[in-house]
């Protein structure tokens, strides 16, 4: 074959350039709204009010930050006109293998807007706490915006059919403890008929339907017509899986109740920690949220909610501003007809002698080989830098996995230099109708991916192979690449939103989409392999490895800084105090708290079960003790009833209660919620209680006559004493959130 001139190559990487901006851009979210837009319609701006006004501090359940954010939505909500209801309720979580047990005292934010001839109501969803590690501006106060924001623009139209229902969730950071609170026990819960939820996990990047309930198929054609900027692939249902995160949705939907949920997959690294804050804001995304609530109660505050929503199950995806659905029971037909399709192509090109069996066999295999090493190479690379969802610096990564898989595909190319476009092009139509007709049996909602890229790949051949041998490579190549684009543009979508949402810790998704872009257009490839000489791909390859080493290099500094784990303890019951942590020697700064000679130990009276940590004595604070008072009374025969209670003098948020090991409890209750029946001995009673603030808890317990009752009490806040601390370092945002934290702890002993 004729080498082409240095200025195709050019041409044809500046089509691939073209191609990964084009994937950068099918993402992006929807331009802001002013304060001036008419009073119907969401804007970020107005939204942008809410957040600065609950978003500069931690709003853990029980601080005072937290309790100020609930006052200022219950006065502006109710401002609106909405019937609104706090709902405090103490939870506690049903695993009982979890020690120690969880429990919440919660306060929901739920405001009824009533509808002119409800059909039944609307659960729009959100939560309004943070971890206490950062103020949570993505997680998830975008979402409460948005629901403030709709509320208002909802009360200056016209009045709706249907009940909205804005629900501004507690604890759910903890243990999903408001949704589950409002899902058991508040009357409004039996008059939903759907649900939608609001997430996030970061203040920047689209809003995607990430999940939904099923059957969907309606859901998803109400949706599309719902909103003005849909976003949503059925392939997240199943990689949705992959990413450990769970939400409020999961407690509605495990009701029966359909519904569909949303959240902003961008800054995982971020995600949970105090860099999710305000100046990281992105209106774009706080748009696209309100626009999906809005649109959302507006649609289906008209609609009839007694109407069946089944309709099965939808494969839908995006493709340019339109959103694509179809039932996923065509998923297999679709699926089998391209396959079918595919295998006629290619033997009627081989009867014609268009093709010849020993060289479409090689291209076949070269090319499988650079799919297969290419996402090998990536998935090898995220392992041996040891990367994680909470790795910084994630495009420079996602940058060097899309050049190795350039690098590779550049040598399939350049080994099959001599082969001509039809069998490039039969070899994209093997591949893709082959994994089409496998994702088709194994998981249908995710078929589309390679179906409709067949489809073109398909068509591209059967012209190509119609124009025949007198037609020329040139017009061969140049027709082959029109028809199979928009099967790249299809794909080229996905690139940049699958690295961002799988993190670097698993680019698989990623890198094996970027190589299907590149199998597609191998024409393309193999013009630039044509012109350009081989050590110019050792040169990106070497480009590709600099990018690894270019995060280390960068170092930490305040928008990506290390993270630390230091928390300070006054063990009145062991007459000590002292500073702890789980990583003595992460930076020079914490010697100023720990020895790095200090040995890891356990905190067996303040935090048993939760590893071991090094620990340097400090001066006590001198904190002002919690209360506590017992009261025994008589129970059924052979047992003793204890009634404590436990009130905080700092507002501290959280309570962890240790029984002696080996006591005997028959029965035991947290604020009339029980905890525990029958618990034997042989097990240790342990709870952790958190939204305590300025409320007290009452704990009961029942336990045979003649038997002492033991029991380590700790308090924990998140108020440690502030030093200067370096800008490269930030509190560990992991569960069980003990960054920050002051425990004080005091052992009562009952007789």
């Amino acid at each position: 074959m004729e080498r082409p001139s240095l200025g195709a190559a050019g041409l044809a990487v500046l089509l691939l350039l073209l191609m990964a901006a084009w994937s950068a851009w099918q993402i992006q979210p929807p331009r802001p709204l002013d304060a001036d837009a008419h009073s119907t319609m969401f804007a970020a701006e107005r939204a942008q009010v809410h957040l600065e006004a609950m978003g500069h501090e931690p709003r853990i359940p029980g601080n005072a930050y937290h309790a100020a954010a609930r006052s200022y939505m219950v006065e502006y909500l109710t401002a609106l006109g909405l019937e609104v209801d706090v709902q405090w309720s103490t939870i506690i979580l049903p695993d009982r293998r979890q020690v120690p047990f969880r429990a919440a005292r919660i306060a929901n934010i739920a405001a009824r807007l009533p509808g002119t001839n409800p059909s039944g109501a609307v659960l729009m969803a959100a939560h309004y706490d943070s971890v206490p590690s950062g103020p949570g501006v993505g997680d998830d106060l975008v979402g409460v915006a948005a629901l403030l924001e709709t509320a208002r623009a909802l009360t200056s139209g016209e009045p709706l059919r249907n009940d909205i229902i804005f629900l501004i969730t507690d604890a759910h950071e903890y243990g999903l403890f408001g949704a589950r609170a409002f899902a058991q026990e508040h009357p409004w819960m039996h008059d939903a008929r759907l649900m939608f939820n609001f997430e996030g996990q970061g203040p920047t990047g689209p809003v995607y339907m990430f999940e939904s309930t099923t059957p969907n198929a309606d859901l998803i054609r109400h949706w599309a017509r719902a909103v003005p900027h849909p976003m949503g692939d059925s392939i997240s249902l199943a990689l949705y899986e992959q990413l450990n995160f769970d939400n409020d949705f999961r407690i509605f939907a495990d009701t029966g109740l359909p519904g569909l949920g949303f959240a902003s997959l961008a800054d995982m690294a971020y995600y949970h920690s105090e860099l999710d804050h305000l100046d990281r804001l992105n209106l774009r995304t706080v748009q696209h949220q309100g626009s999906n609530v809005l649109g959302l109660a507006a649609y289906f505050g008209q609609q009839d909610l007694a109407a069946d929503l089944g309709g099965g199950n939808a494969v839908y995806f995006n493709a340019g501003p339109w959103l694509v659905r179809y039932p996923d029971s065509w998923a297999r037909p679709l699926a089998a007809a391209v396959a079918l399709a595919a295998s006629l192509l290619m033997f009627m090109a081989l009867e014609q002698a268009q093709l010849r069996w020993g060289a479409l066999i090689t291209v076949i295999g070269i090319t499988g080989v650079a799919w297969a090493v290419g996402v090998a190479a990536a998935w090898a690379a995220s392992q041996w830098l040891e990367l994680s969802a909470a790795t910084y610096r994630g495009a420079l990564y996602y940058t060097s996995f899309l050049l190795q898989t350039a690098v590779f595909w550049w040598w399939a190319a350049a080994l099959l230099q001599r082969q001509q476009t039809r069998y490039l092009l039969t070899a994209a139509v093997f591949w893709t109708a082959t994994g089409a007709l496998a994702l088709a049996l194994l998981l249908p909602e995710g078929s589309h991916l390679l179906t409709w890229p067949s489809v073109f790949a398909c068509t591209a051949l059967l012209v190509v192979l119609g124009i025949g041998r007198a037609g020329g490579e040139a017009l061969h190549r140049a027709a082959g690449l029109i028809l199979v684009l928009p099967g790249v543009l299809l794909l080229a979508r996905l690139i940049w939103l699958l690295f961002t949402v799988m993190t670097p810790a698993f680019p698989l998704p990623g890198a094996a989409v970027a190589g299907l872009c590149f199998l597609l257009l191998l024409p393309l490839v193999q013009i630039a392999a044509h012109a350009l000489r081989i050590r110019w791909s050792i040169l990106l390859l070497l480009v590709s490895f600099a990018l690894w080493a270019l995060p280390g290099l960068l170092g930490s500094n305040a928008d990506h800084p290390q993270r630390y784990t230091l928390f300070f303890v006054e063990d009145t019951a062991a007459e000590r105090s002292y500073w702890a942590t789980d990583r003595p020697t992460v930076h020079p700064w914490l010697t100023e708290f720990v020895d790095d000679d200090s040995s890891g130990q356990v905190l067996r009276t303040v935090l048993p079960f939760y590893g071991r940590f090094f620990v340097s004595e400090a001066e006590p604070l001198d904190l002002p003790p919690f209360l506590v008072t017992a009261e025994e009374s008589d129970g059924p025969e052979g047992e003793r009833l204890w009634t404590l209670r436990l009130a905080s003098q700092r507002q501290a948020h959280t309570f962890l209660i240790y029984v002696d090991p080996g006591t005997h409890i028959l029965g035991s209750a947290l604020n009339g919620q029980l905890v525990t029946g029958q618990f034997q001995p042989d097990w240790t009673w342990a709870l952790q209680c958190i939204g305590v603030g300025d409320q007290p808890l009452t704990l009961e317990f029942a336990v045979p006559q003649g038997q002492a009752l033991g029991l380590t009490i700790v308090e924990q806040s998140h108020d440690a004493p502030k030093r200067a601390r370096p800008p490269e370092l930030m509190a560990d945002n992991h569960w069980p959130y003990l960054s920050g934290s002051v425990f004080t702890n005091r052992y009562i002993y009952l007789d």
